[in-house]
């Protein structure tokens, strides 16, 4: 009777943690789409040390039917392989269901990858990759999002 009752609560234990486990998921949209994510502007902003800062626009644009609290999130931006650019920010406003929202954040650009960039940006033919990405946390949601923007930059040589 023992080894019977053993199981019987570990089978109960298995239970409980399988239906909290559903329950987690269940507060999870079905479908959530990526937002998009779009650089508007930059400009320079005050030099530390050995990096720049930059104050960046960026357009978010949630495709969704639901709106998106966002807790914070972080950036990137990669030329020609060399990441130029990275920041973090928690001052994102609710990302409205359909809708495109502003957001202004701040950037560390780390002059010597500027240096190794500008010193490819000489050899390099007429376009430059770039790619914007990121992720996006959620307040109601356990897992974040991932944004990712990416094509050439024509130099029109």
């Amino acid at each position: 009777m023992t080894t019977l009752f053993s199981i019987s609560r570990w089978a109960l234990l298995g239970l409980v943690f399988t239906l909290a486990a559903l329950t987690g998921c269940a507060n999870l949209p079905q479908n959530l789409e990526q937002p998009k994510v779009h650089l508007s502007s930059v400009a320079l902003g005050t030099p530390k040390g050995f990096s720049q800062t930059l104050d960046i626009e960026l357009l978010i644009t949630n495709p969704n039917s639901v709106a998106l609290p966002v807790t914070g999130m972080n950036y990137h931006l990669t030329l020609n392989g060399e990441k130029l650019m990275t920041g973090v920010s928690n001052q994102i406003p609710v990302l409205e269901a359909y809708s495109e929202t502003p957001v202004q954040v701040t950037a560390t650009l780390d002059l010597f990858s500027v240096g190794k960039f500008i010193k490819a940006l000489m050899q390099t033919q007429s376009a430059i990759d770039y790619e914007l990405g990121g992720k996006l946390d959620l307040t109601s949601f356990r897992l974040p999002l991932n944004f990712s923007e990416a094509g050439k930059i024509d130099l029109g040589q």
